[in-house]
C-alpha cells in the first residue's frame, strides 16, 4: 500500500478523509500512526500517537514510516502465535487472529478458504520467526493464566515482531 496524501495547503483535513484508506487491517496500524501524524502536522503540531510500545510519538512516527516503506507491519506475540498454533490465544481475542491473516495474505479469506490460509501462513511465520518452533504451548483453562502466559512470552521473545506481507517474502 503507497502513501497518498495528495493535499493542497489550503483544504481543509479530516480524520476520516485521511484514515479512510487505513481502515484495511487494525484499528493502529503503522499507516495510521502516520496519518495522524500527517494531520497533526496540518495544524502545526507534532505527532502526538505511540506505537507498538513505542511511547516516544517522534520516534513511533520514525518506525512508522520505515515499516510503511518497508512493507511490513508490527504485530503483538499473542497474534503471532494463535496465528501459529490455531488456537484462540491472541489477547484481542479473534480480531487479532484475523489482522494477521489479513495482513499477510493482502485480503481477508472467507471462513472456508481460513484454513489453507493459515496453512500458508503458517509457513510463511516459521520462516520469518523461526522461535515460533520453540513455543511450547501449556494447558490454559482462564483468562488470567493465558495473560500470564503471554506476559511470560514477552519476557522471553519480545512482545511486538515485525512481519513483512507473504508475497514480499516469496518474491525476495
Amino acid at each position: 500500500m503507497l502513501l497518498n496524501f495528495n493535499m493542497r495547503g489550503d483544504e481543509k483535513m479530516k480524520r476520516k478523509d485521511v484514515l479512510k484508506d487505513c481502515g484495511d487491517f487494525r484499528t493502529i496500524t503503522a499507516m495510521t500512526v502516520v496519518a495522524h501524524a500527517m494531520v497533526r502536522a496540518k495544524r502545526g503540531k507534532r505527532p502526538s500517537m505511540g506505537y507498538c510500545g513505542i511511547m516516544n510519538p517522534q520516534v513511533a512516527y520514525k518506525k512508522a514510516v520505515d515499516l510503511i516503506c518497508n512493507a511490513r507491519e508490527m504485530f503483538h506475540i499473542s497474534d503471532l502465535v494463535a496465528l501459529y498454533s490455531g488456537k484462540n490465544l491472541s489477547l484481542s481475542g479473534m480480531g487479532g487472529f484475523y489482522d494477521t491473516i489479513h495482513f499477510l495474505e493482502g485480503d481477508r479469506p472467507s471462513t472456508i478458504k481460513l484454513l489453507e490460509a493459515i496453512d500458508q501462513v503458517r509457513k510463511h511465520l516459521e520462516a520469518e520467526l523461526p522461535f515460533l518452533k520453540e513455543i511450547l504451548i501449556p494447558e490454559i483453562r482462564t483468562a488470567q493464566e493465558l495473560r500470564d502466559w503471554i506476559k511470560c512470552l514477552e519476557k522471553n521473545f519480545g512482545a511486538y515482531h515485525e512481519l513483512s506481507r507473504k508475497q514480499n517474502a516469496i518474491e525476495a
